[in-house]
């Protein structure tokens, strides 16, 4: 049961004739897993109040986001002061490989985890063993005797317990120094095994830092990679650094230092140099070397969503920078230029980033991606119970104010950005620039914070009702008007003798004409902003507001259709016009077909007409203008091919259907019709611009039997997807 089986995959690059070039990934028993991930599962909700906010690997709530904008708020700071100091990462080898039963146990018991706990998690570690499998051929099976195991869901939360003692005891070490700032000393950053230290002494603080790793090791085994450690120096004199270099061989770094995957710099003008000019290059690189690989047109949108797009997010969350508008105009035109095979475009940019929901295809819009990242990070850390480090020291360095408080002033007293930090600054202006207008129709004080009224009338006294649970100005208002002083009274229990300090509240919010927030108009962005809902997932909230400011404007190529079909639509219909091929069918050949005639992908001879001054006729009938919709229903060529597609309609869900375009090729079909046989009316209506398209400058006229073979084959596949999902009662 303890067995492991461990598949090697040879490391790109490398020659396959050492066992080093090889990487080993670790397959458990899925007893031992569903077994460890109970534990787990138990652990992870104490790491929060167990481990030091300086630690944010795999603990809930902590982000990488959090460390690297800590750090650049460090550089920051040196760079402000000229304070002289050493940013220095620490390489572990093989970290989690190395640790030590004993001192894992130990680290438990310190941390005083039940004895019946601990020793179900050394049950993990009583008698495991390995085998290596290659290239079909299994070695015989070895004990295993120290190292968390790969692959199981308890590993890290130990690795990063069993770390703890040692940044413990780096924190509390006098004689290793950091930069001090008026949140405390800054000096230790971690992420689970990725460590970066900054040492404003380094020449006395680098002894003591080794005698601790060394002491560390010899009772954990954990050894630090000297050679691999990188270290970069900020405003150390030139004698000093080259006596450093001498006693020390890091590899050292002149101007940046890599941190889990971003570029540290000395000065921000070269973030975007050390970031995104490799990032581009590296997607260039993948795009290219996919190039030769056929897929859908769905299908290179889905893979770059999939692959591309989470590599982009990294960078946009973890380097706070506004970035130039060229950066991302190139990668966005990168995407494009993928999913179209650099070819011109058939389809508009809005159409293409526009929500499903609202009409279109939800591929991302990396410049609301981006501003989106950057009002995620400020609204995550609002209503947050443990503030995370970075937002204690930018907070403590503009105090009495903080980050948050510049959300509220309407208008902002420039008086109160001094001496902000860069960071803050960029936070401060997203919110101002993209998060506010979102608020709408609400009035901005509407979601502050009750202690917020302190700064608009500095002699007001509110801490005995925030004792009381009156944290926000909302829990003030009611749909209509503010609450009345008794209502408080009896809500919150407010001490009678408040009413006066109620009047200047209420006397304040009026000022601002703040006087109800109804609560059935709220949106989720609106819940986010005043906590009221733990939102997992605000990056993707805030991307969706922005993405869709007003839902009520049509898109180009419905109006087009409207023009074209002299009629007019609701939201509702083209919301079911768009969205009803992706609840009904799993097939993207037929989900290709609706959209490409929806969002008028073809090249008609009209289109090719505007575009290239040829000839305009349709290449069947030889005598009228090939419009779309000629080609697609009015060209008598056809009209005999739809007229046996509604008889078969009729026979097929005893419905008769009005031969109408708006129904046979856009999908609006009436909704007292019930969904089993409107799934079956889309199926077929669905393969019959499927066959028809596949006669495209053709003068052959598509039959019924294509009709009822592609029928055939799309039916076979739809019940397989069925079967592998166990929804064939639904097929």
């Amino acid at each position: 049961m303890l067995l492991a089986t461990v598949v090697t995959l040879p490391k790109p690059g490398k020659p396959p004739t050492h066992c080093a070039n090889f990487r080993p990934i670790s397959l458990l028993n899925v007893d031992i897993k569903l077994y460890a991930k109970l534990l787990a599962s138990r652990v992870a909700l104490l790491l929060p109040k167990l481990i030091h906010p300086d630690q944010t690997g795999f603990v809930q709530g902590r982000q990488t986001c959090d460390n690297t904008r800590r750090l650049f708020d460090v550089i920051d700071l040196a760079n402000r002061s000229g304070t002289p100091g050493l940013l220095r990462s620490l390489d572990a080898e093989k970290a989690f490989d190395r640790m030590h039963w004993g001192f894992m146990r130990q680290t438990l018991e310190a941390f005083q985890f039940p004895a019946l706990f601990i020793q179900s998690v050394m049950a993990l570690y009583s008698t495991p063993s390995a085998k290596v499998l290659s290239m079909g051929f299994s070695s015989p099976t070895f004990p295993i005797t120290t190292g968390t195991r790969q692959g199981c869901p308890l590993s890290p939360l130990i690795f990063v317990l069993a770390l703890e003692p040692l940044a413990s005891h780096i924190r509390l070490n006098t004689y290793i120094s950091g930069l001090p700032t008026p949140a405390g000393e800054q000096k230790l950053a971690l992420f689970a095994d990725d460590i970066l230290l900054y040492l404003s002494t380094p020449e006395t603080s680098l002894p003591p830092l080794f005698n601790l790793l060394e002491k560390y090791g010899r009772l954990s085994y954990y050894k630090n990679n000297v050679g691999k450690t990188q270290a970069l120096p900020l405003h150390i004199p030139g004698p000093s650094l080259v006596d450093l270099k001498t006693q020390y061989s890091f590899d050292w770094r002149s101007d940046s230092i890599k941190y889990l995957g971003i570029f540290l710099t000395k000065n921000r003008s070269s973030i975007v140099k050390h970031n995104y000019l490799p990032l581009l290059q590296s997607i260039e690189k993948q795009l290219q070397s996919w190039h030769s690989v056929e897929l859908s047109w769905l299908g290179r949108m889905a893979s770059l969503k999939m692959s591309i797009l989470p590599q982009i997010l990294y960078y946009f969350r973890n380097v706070p920078i506004f970035l130039p508008a060229h950066i991302l105009l190139r990668l966005q035109k990168m995407l494009f230029a993928h999913i179209w095979k650099r070819k011109p475009p058939r389809v508009s940019a809005t159409t293409i980033t526009t929500p499903r929901e609202l009409g279109g295809l939800g591929f991302p819009d990396l410049l609301r991606y981006h501003r989106a990242s950057l009002l995620a990070q400020l609204l995550a850390a609002l209503h947050s119970s443990e503030p995370p480090v970075w937002l204690r020291l930018e907070n403590a360095i503009i105090a009495p104010n903080s980050i948050h408080d510049f959300m509220w002033y309407d208008p902002l007293p420039r008086s109160k950005l001094e001496g902000i930090l860069p960071s803050s600054y960029l936070s401060v202006l997203t919110w101002r620039h993209w998060g506010r207008p979102l608020l709408k129709p609400f009035r901005l004080l509407s979601f502050a914070p009750l202690s917020f009224l302190s700064r608009l009338s500095p002699d007001l006294n509110l801490a005995s009702w925030t004792l009381q649970g009156v944290t926000l100005v909302q829990h003030l208002l009611a749909p209509t008007s503010i609450k009345l002083f008794p209502d408080l009274v009896q809500e919150f229990g407010i001490s009678l003798n408040e009413i006066f300090t109620y009047l200047r509240i209420k006397h304040i919010l009026l000022t601002h004409r703040v006087g109800a927030i109804p609560g059935n108009d709220m949106t989720a962005f609106h819940r986010l902003c005043l906590g009221k809902k733990n939102l997992r997932k605000p990056l993707s909230l805030c991307y969706r507001c922005l993405v869709s400011p007003n839902t009520e404007c049509k898109l180009p190529y419905m109006l087009r259709w409207e023009k074209d079909l002299n009629l007019s639509f609701s939201r509702e219909d083209w919301f079911y016009a768009t969205s009803s091929v992706y609840r009904l069918s799993k097939s993207t050949g037929m989900r290709e077909a609706h959209l490409k005639l929806l969002y008028r992908w073809y090249l008609t001879p009209a289109r090719l007409h505007h575009i290239s001054k040829g000839a305009n006729i349709c290449w069947r009938c030889s005598t009228e203008k090939g419009s779309l919709l000629h080609v697609f229903w009015s060209c008598p060529e056809i009209s005999s091919y739809w007229a046996d597609i509604h008889d078969l309609t009729k026979l097929c869900t005893s419905l008769d259907i009005p031969l109408q375009p708006g129904t046979y090729l856009l999908h609006f079909i009436p909704t007292t019709i019930q969904i089993p046989p409107r799934g079956l009316m889309s199926a077929i209506f669905g393969v019959a611009k499927l066959v028809l398209a596949s006669h495209w400058n053709s003068t052959s006229t598509p039959s019924l039997s294509e009709v009822l073979t592609r029928l055939d084959s799309i039916c076979k596949y739809e019940e397989m997807f069925a079967s592998a999902h166990n929804t064939l009662p639904q097929y």
